[in-house]
């Protein structure tokens, strides 16, 4: 690939929890991330991760930040895009929903699992996360920018209630 003059690519990891990636049917292990983005990174080539916060469904955010921050502690992604899970009616995980085999993420567990994220992240990366799915916007880059952009979740945290922020949803 860099041979032909790629040079950076966009992964949409999305999680470096094994239980998350399978219930999603992703058709990769946290492992096989690591390996293959270590080859990116022994061919010159940078790239960008996405993490997506709620993916692991409800009680489970915690778990999902602390083996997505110790997988992307080991890699080199140059940028970490911030999403957070949007279901849609046509989905498949809509149906999970609504038989009880998937419990959403509320609002404020996700903001408590994007917190722990960034606390336990490591390596040096710009945090982009301000797409439409994510309730509240961050960008900066660590770890410069850690203490704002945990400043800014703790304000969100204390000041927007689950039921705005689902409204937001």
């Amino acid at each position: 690939l860099h041979a032909r003059g790629i040079t950076g690519l966009t992964i949409g990891t999305e999680t470096g929890d094994e239980a998350s990636l399978a219930f999603m049917n992703k058709g990769y292990t946290a492992t096989n991330i690591l390996e293959q983005c270590h080859r990116l990174d022994a061919a010159g080539i940078e790239y960008y991760l996405t993490y997506m916060t709620g993916l692991a469904g409800a009680g489970n955010g915690q778990r999902a930040a602390h083996a997505t921050a110790n997988l992307y502690n080991q890699l080199h992604p140059y940028i970490i895009g911030i999403v957070s899970l949007t279901l849609f009616p046509e989905a498949p995980l809509t149906a999970d929903v609504k038989t009880g085999k998937f419990r959403e993420a509320g609002e404020h567990e996700r903001l408590e699992e994007l917190r722990t994220f960034i606390v336990e992240l490591n390596i040096p990366t710009t945090i982009m996360g301000h797409t439409v799915s994510n309730t509240v916007p961050l960008l900066g880059h660590l770890p410069e920018d850690r203490a704002r952009l945990l400043h800014e979740l703790d304000e969100a945290l204390a000041r927007l209630s689950e039921e705005k922020l689902s409204d937001y949803r």
